[in-house]
C-alpha cells in the first residue's frame, strides 16, 4: 500500500526531493517548512496567545491606533485624496487591521479601502470571517491606487538564499544530505 504525497511528513517530502534532485536553494527549504500546504509552519493559525508567538497588535490595541495615526498622515500626506487603499502585507489573521479599520477616523474610515495580503489560507479564512478584503498575493489587488503598504512581522517570514563570501568569491548555502541528516552545502550562486 502507498501513501499520497500529503500524508508523507514533509522531513521525508524534502528528502525525497534532495535524493532525487540534488541539494535545494535554502530559500526553497524556507519556502516547504513556512508554507507548505499540510507541513509547513503556518498550515494552520500560528500567531495569537493560544498559538506559537504573539505580535504587538496581540498585547494592545494601542500598536493598531498608533499605525492608523501613520495611515492617516500618509493620507494628509498625499493630499488628502477621496479615495484610499491601504494594503497590508502578511496580515495574518487580521488582528492588526481590525484594531487599525476601529481606530480610524470616519472621514477616512468611509474612503479606505483595506486589504489583507496573507499566504496562509487558515489566516486568510480568519481574515475574511472578519469581513475585511483579503488576498493572497500583491498581485491580486488589482490596478495602481493611491494609499499605502503596511506590514508588521513579515521579513521573517520570508524564505531567502544564503550566501556567503570566500577567497573564491560568493558562493551559496544549499541543503543537502549527510545521511539522514539536513545539512548545508556550499555551491555556486543558484539565481
Amino acid at each position: 500500500m502507498t501513501t499520497s504525497d500529503s500524508e508523507t511528513p514533509l522531513e521525508e517530502r524534502l528528502r525525497r526531493r534532495i535524493e532525487s534532485g540534488g541539494p535545494i536553494t535554502f530559500a526553497d527549504f524556507v519556502e516547504a517548512a513556512l508554507y507548505d500546504p499540510v507541513d509547513g509552519f503556518y498550515s494552520h493559525v500560528s500567531v495569537g496567545e493560544d498559538a506559537h508567538f504573539v505580535t504587538s497588535p496581540h498585547i494592545s490595541a494601542a500598536f493598531g491606533s498608533l499605525v492608523a495615526r501613520q495611515i492617516e498622515e500618509f493620507w494628509e500626506l498625499l493630499g488628502q485624496p477621496a479615495s484610499f487603499t491601504v494594503v497590508e502585507a502578511g496580515a495574518g489573521t487580521g488582528v492588526l487591521a481590525r484594531q487599525v479599520l476601529e481606530a480610524l477616523s470616519e472621514p477616512i474610515k468611509r474612503i479606505t479601502r483595506y486589504v489583507a495580503v496573507e499566504r496562509s489560507a487558515p489566516a486568510r479564512e480568519a481574515v475574511a470571517a472578519a469581513g475585511i478584503e483579503v488576498a493572497a498575493t500583491l498581485g491580486e489587488i488589482g490596478g495602481a491606487a493611491t494609499g499605502c503598504v503596511i506590514a508588521n512581522e513579515l521579513l521573517d517570514n520570508l524564505p531567502f538564499h544564503r550566501v556567503k563570501a570566500t577567497s573564491q568569491g560568493i558562493v551559496e548555502l544549499f541543503v543537502s544530505l549527510d545521511g539522514d541528516r539536513f545539512v548545508l552545502e556550499e555551491g555556486p550562486p543558484s539565481s
